[in-house]
């Protein structure tokens, strides 16, 4: 008898397996206003995007036949960032003008076996960005703005219970997932107006602070990217940016 949390779990190491090699590098630079640019480049083997329909085909069977698989995986591949065709991300984004939220740029290309997406957006206001679906797995905060010490956080998306996380030190399941893994990696920039008082960031430079995440140089990637946040204080004196809070989606 195979039981339900047993499929959950395997199912979550699909889902890990298609999509787990991906690599992302944001940027995201916002002004004393509110407003800022965001740059993304993300990629994806190509032969693991062909195999995401299918994997998110499989993943909503089962959880329509209820086995407790959590919505947000069925759902994952559907928007940011696992769009990989040029016309695709331009329709995602040519409903945004009307919110302030502008697509400047956007190329694909393939190289290396990999393809690749990388576009810039301008935003009038960050809070309309941040509550954008493709941030819904993601918390953010930002309060003190206008005083010397402006916070703001970001919690990243809920990969479940440690329990349902691949257990690398067991060394069939590193064997079998270690090859789909290798090359992930996830980069994020933010650029904030005021000078950087603190951070948890991997590295600072006055108002741009840097956070790393690398499956090559770190095999617990995943156990820290479910447990970690960005946190960042900063010179707010002057800031005219709002305080606001969103909390991250939840099943």
């Amino acid at each position: 008898m195979i039981r339900c949390g047993s499929i959950r779990v395997a199912c979550v190491l699909v889902v890990l397996l298609v999509t787990g090699c991906v690599k992302i590098d944001s940027t995201m630079d916002v002004a004393a206003d509110g407003s800022g640019t965001w740059r993304v480049v993300y990629a994806m083997p190509v032969h693991m995007i062909r195999q995401i329909e299918t994997t998110r085909d499989m993943v909503k069977e089962l959880d329509r036949s209820g086995q407790g698989v959590k919505r947000s995986l069925s759902n994952r591949t559907a928007d940011l960032p696992y769009l990989f065709d040029e016309s695709a991300v331009r329709e995602r984004f040519k409903a945004l003008d009307s919110q302030g939220i502008m697509l400047t740029k956007l190329q694909t290309r393939s190289q290396g076996g990999w393809r690749y997406v990388d576009f810039t957006v301008k935003f009038t206001r960050l809070e309309t960005l941040i509550n954008q679906p493709f941030f819904d797995p993601c918390g953010f905060s930002v309060s003190g703005a206008g005083t010397a010490t402006c916070k703001l956080v970001v919690s990243l998306p809920d990969m479940g219970p440690p329990g349902d996380l691949p257990n690398l030190d067991d060394a069939t399941v590193s064997a079998r997932v270690t090859p789909f893994m290798n090359g992930l990696r996830v980069t994020a920039r933010i650029g904030v107006p005021g000078e950087i008082r603190n951070s948890n960031s991997s590295s600072s430079d006055g108002k741009r602070a840097v956070w790393e995440w690398d499956f090559d140089n770190d095999a617990r990637v995943l156990a820290r990217l479910a447990q970690e946040k960005i946190v960042m204080v900063f010179d707010g004196t002057g800031v005219r940016l709002r305080d606001f809070t969103k909390t991250a989606a939840r099943e």
